[in-house]
């Protein structure tokens, strides 16, 4: 391993993903709850549950965007999806940390384990 990663660092980093990971979804997730509170009439509509290309449209940047983000259940969605992102991240930080060991049996490893997070969430928004 390189001298300028070594176990510990790798450690670390995969600690902080994990909680930056779990941290943004419970933001996310507290300020839906919130503006459901200060706007309960926004859970009254009935809300058709996105599938992910629906999801990433309504998060992209134009001049209604600050408008969406005041919706409780996209607040919901993305909280899911930020924790749902967690673990990739991981698997990710994994293969590099993997690549600069040099270790090509856990790469392939980590590289498969990360096609399958990577379907199942494929399959899950069809």
């Amino acid at each position: 391993m390189s001298r300028l990663f070594n176990d510990t660092m790798m450690e670390v980093l995969v600690s902080r993903t994990l909680r930056i990971g779990v941290y943004a979804s419970s933001i996310f997730m507290l300020a839906g709850f919130a503006v459901s509170l200060l706007h309960p009439e926004t859970l009254s509509n009935p809300v058709e549950h996105p599938a992910l290309s629906q999801l990433l449209t309504l998060l992209r940047p134009d001049a209604e965007f600050f408008t969406r983000l005041l919706q409780p259940f996209l607040l919901f969605y993305l909280g899911i999806l930020v924790l749902l992102l967690t673990p990739i991240f991981r698997v990710i930080i994994a293969i590099a940390s993997f690549s600069l060991e040099r270790d090509l049996r856990f790469v392939v490893i980590s590289i498969m384990v990360l096609l399958i997070l990577i379907l199942s969430v494929y399959l899950s928004s069809i």
